[in-house]
């Protein structure tokens, strides 16, 4: 069955039609609806992924994708999510047709709001430092070792920091997957800067045994986000679910946090060597 006609058998309340759209939003995802049924202008749709479903993303999501869809047979939507092997429901929620849709609307916008000041929110209590002990850390360093030295312990720290957003999983950070590879190659900047003389700048085989693998890092920060891109992109257009979930798909602050620091560290291990 071809897209065009997956819509229309869904905006006729086809229930099989609707739970196809919204698995092929969620391939990726690990999430996919296991059971359906229509009646009496009530769909019921079983969610299960290998964890449990997000139920404010798939909310969002499901509304979201049956409003553009407007099928005029559909009143309530049941949804129920589960872990995968697991029989209990773990959650369910209601949503209404056409009555309470802006009302749920409001709701879900001002729950994902509320949850993306959550996650941007800094103390700044964590960055601040005594004058005594800064003033001790510059004497002791030479300005390209520790600005080497700085870099790289940020390259580090981008492993641990979201390198994607997505409603239906949350954030993912760079320890989930490459991030383990870029750590490894910021560590050989960190052993040099604090290695033998450190009033002393880093040149010749020690500035490359530092620069070249914290480039390769930024190379690889930018090759996970065009690949991102490219996934984003071959999501349908056409199918409503796979347009919300590749609109909602962020790169998180980690990957952008990688790049720069690899870019960093290797332009001041030039500029900063006579300084």
């Amino acid at each position: 069955m071809t897209q065009p006609q997956l819509i229309q058998q869904a905006k006729q309340g086809n229930a099989k039609a609707i739970a196809t759209l919204i698995n092929q939003s969620l391939k990726t995802k690990k999430i996919q609806v296991v059971k359906y049924s229509f009646k009496e202008g009530c769909l019921n749709l079983m969610l299960e992924g290998e964890e449990v479903p997000a139920q404010d993303a798939m909310t969002n999501l499901v509304r979201q994708g049956l409003t553009k869809i407007n099928s005029p047979k559909l009143q309530t939507v049941q949804l129920h999510a589960k872990k995968k092997g697991q029989p209990t429901t773990i959650w369910q929620q209601t949503i209404d047709f056409p009555s309470a849709k802006t009302q749920t609307n409001n709701r879900s916008t001002s729950s994902h709001n509320s949850q993306r000041l959550q996650k941007n929110y800094k103390t700044s209590s964590e960055i601040s430092q005594g004058n005594t002990g800064l003033t001790q850390l510059l004497e002791a360093f030479h300005k390209q070792r520790l600005a080497i030295l700085g870099i790289a312990i940020l390259g580090c720290l981008a492993t641990f920091l979201p390198w994607l957003h997505a409603p239906m999983v949350g954030s993912v950070s760079g320890a989930r997957g490459d991030g383990w590879i870029t750590l490894i190659l910021f560590i050989p900047a960190i052993v040099l800067s604090l290695r033998g003389d450190r009033l002393t700048p880093l040149v010749g085989n020690f500035r490359l045994g530092a620069t070249i693998p914290a480039g390769l890092a930024a190379f690889i920060g930018l090759w996970k986000i065009s690949d991102l891109n490219s996934i984003v992109s071959d999501m349908s257009d056409d199918n409503p679910f796979g347009a919300m979930v590749s609109s909602s798909i962020e790169v998180g602050i980690g990957l952008y946090l990688l790049i720069a620091a690899g870019i960093a560290l290797c332009v001041v291990a030039w500029v900063l060597e006579k300084r």
